[in-house]
């Protein structure tokens, strides 16, 4: 039986050959081999606000510049096509765009469309297909018409689609501590990249036509920074946002000296919530008001504080221990002639480095 089938439908096949009966798919299915690429997708493009905010939803025109290359009408043009938003297929189109395409340029509307602000759009598998017979756009489309008048080739071809409005966003690593580089980075999306921005940074006239510029603000405060993206088509959005610069704490430090030989040093500082002290001999700390006991000479010098406030903003301060080293007096010697059995007067002369009083004790009798 199988067998028998195999070769009635062997048997048909050639007699359809026979006859010039053709044997194709439906379309859209054809198996397209386009030889003949007299029209051609030149431009993909939507209509609508030049620019968006993040999280809005855009309702465009979508617009298809086809190119009529010959010198004579295509009429019944179809295009076959998938819509993608950020890579994913949103949308299939198999429509007939004009009845009659006169050579040249024709600009046709495809279809509303609606997307997320930012997005990037793309038509991809583009097959256009036409007749130069006398078919209307309200016949069916026939393989055996359409399989070598078209463009895309096999598989499709796929084209950009330009001009969807520009989202302008920014990011920086506010806040910063006054004295810190402020850096920006644009994130910028839609339109028709490769995109030029235009910052300005609120304070002065400051600018910069840098992508990814940085900035050191001179004061303390809050600053308005405006970014403009313009892409390649000419199309400019802006977004303006605010950065925070916080102020340094005030730092103090001090001591209670000077300081003699043995005493207790008393370090003292202010102006944060947060403390770490340094110093001679390696001293460290991270008490506000340190103590230091036994003072010795190693201990004069310059202690500095850095000195964090709630912001996690520091700043430093330095405070100068003098230690008072007592040094010895110097002795001084005189002579005097003495006759038996007579009193004389002797004088004990010294004198102190330091200016302390001295006293005096004779530790060798005559």
């Amino acid at each position: 039986m199988i067998r028998r089938f195999r070769t009635q439908s062997i048997f048909i096949l050639a007699l359809m050959l026979l006859l010039g009966v053709e044997c194709v798919a439906d379309y859209p299915d054809c198996s397209w081999n386009c030889t003949a690429n007299d029209v051609a997708v030149e431009k993909a493009y939507v209509v609508s606000a030049p620019s968006c905010t993040a999280g809005a939803t855009v309702n465009a025109s979508l617009r298809i510049v086809f190119r009529n290359r010959t010198n004579t009408n295509r009429v019944a043009v179809r295009m076959l096509g998938d819509l993608y938003v950020n890579n994913q297929r949103v949308r299939s189109f198999n429509e007939c765009v004009l009845g009659t395409m006169p050579p040249g340029v024709s600009d046709v509307l495809l279809a509303s469309v609606s997307f997320p602000c930012g997005a990037s759009l793309e038509l991809r598998n583009i097959i256009v297909s036409w007749t130069a017979g006398q078919e209307s756009c309200s016949d069916q489309p026939k393989c055996a018409d359409r399989v070598a008048k078209c463009w895309g080739g096999a598989t499709g071809a796929s084209v950009p689609v330009e001009g969807t409005p520009i989202l302008a966003a920014f990011s920086s690593n506010s806040p910063v501590c006054l004295g810190t580089v402020m850096t920006f980075v644009p994130q910028a999306s839609g339109g028709t990249p490769p995109y030029s921005t235009l910052w300005t940074f609120g304070e002065g006239t400051s600018s910069s036509s840098v992508s990814q510029p940085t900035y050191t603000y001179a004061a303390a405060g809050t600053f308005s920074v405006t970014l403009k993206v313009t892409d390649s088509s000419g199309v400019s959005a802006s977004t303006t946002g605010g950065v925070t610069v916080y102020p340094l704490p005030v730092a103090t430090a001090s001591n209670s000296g000077p300081y003699p030989e043995g005493a207790t040093l008393l370090l003292s500082a202010s102006g944060g919530v947060a403390f770490a002290w340094t110093g001679p001999n390696g001293f460290s700390s991270t008490s506000q008001n340190p103590t230091i006991a036994g003072a010795s000479p190693s201990s004069a010098g310059t202690y500095t504080v850095t000195v964090t406030g709630g912001t996690g903003c520091s700043s430093k301060a330095s405070t100068s221990v003098v230690v008072l080293v007592n040094r010895a007096p110097t002795a001084g010697s005189s002579a005097t002639t003495l006759s038996e059995d007579t009193s004389a007067g002797i004088s004990l002369l010294g004198t102190d480095p330091d200016g302390d009083i001295l006293t005096y004790r004779v530790v060798t009798p005559p």
